[in-house]
Parts: C-alpha cells; sequence; structure tokens
C-alpha cells in the first residue's frame, strides 16, 4: 500500500546509510533516525524497541553484502582508472543490482514488520507523507 511505501520512505535512509559515509565521513546515526521517526509518527515505546531491535536484523543482515558493495566499488573505480573495456565495465555494473535488490528486500521486510503495529491516525499520517513524494 501506499503507507508501507511511505514507511519505507521515511525509514529509507537507514538502507543506504548502510553503505556509505556522509559528505564528512560520517555514518548518518541510526539512533537519530529512529527519533525522527518516533516523533513524525508519535511512536509509543513498543513501536520504538519494535524498530531499534528491526533496524539492527536489519543492520547485521544487510553486512556481508555492504561489504560486497564497497568491494565492488573499489574494483569498478579500478576498472574506471585502468580503461577496462565497455564489457568488463558492465559485468560489473551488473554485478551491483542483485545485491542492492537483496539489501532492499531485507529493508522491505523490516517495514513489513513494523507497518501492522501502527495505529490508524499513524498509518494515515504515512499516508499523507506518501502524497508529498
Amino acid at each position: 500500500s501506499a503507507a508501507v511505501a511511505a514507511l519505507a520512505l521515511v525509514t529509507g535512509g537507514f538502507l543506504f546509510a548502510q553503505m556509505r559515509p556522509g559528505p564528512l565521513g560520517h555514518h548518518p546515526d541510526p539512533e537519530r533516525m529512529l527519533s525522527m521517526l518516533t516523533d513524525y509518527l508519535d511512536l509509543t515505546p513498543s513501536q520504538q524497541q519494535l524498530a531499534k531491535s528491526t533496524m539492527e536484523a536489519t543492520r547485521k543482515a544487510n553486512e556481508p553484502l555492504v561489504a560486497q558493495l564497497k568491494q565492488t566499488a573499489e574494483l569498478a573505480r579500478t576498472a574506471v582508472h585502468s580503461g577496462k573495456s565497455e564489457a568488463e565495465l558492465r559485468a560489473i555494473a551488473s554485478s551491483i543490482g542483485p545485491v542492492v535488490s537483496q539489501m532492499a528486500f531485507t529493508h522491505l521486510q523490516a517495514m513489513a514488520k513494523l507497518y501492522p503495529t501502527l495505529s490508524q491516525p499513524q498509518k494515515d499520517k504515512l499516508e499523507r507523507l506518501h502524497e508529498h513524494f
């Protein structure tokens, strides 16, 4: 539904925060993201705990995928700098998609776990957020 998509959007930064540091080399703070989600949806303590544990489980599940993406990014950088062929560059680029897809899947699983715990007013708020994107 649109509300699940909005929940994924609100917390989507968590997925990509796992992959690379911000502009100053700092990783976005999961606690800050949880705080923003808590404030926006007025999460109950039990919802906050579920969100926190789910975010942590997702982060752990994605650790090997993040490492794989970092390795592929380094391979891509080296390939570009060494003048590899278009076919070699395409092969590297093609290897990225399945990894990002798996990360997105684990993220969506987390969102699907959180969504049913939301009250109708919280779901409505997510619907309104989705209308802006």
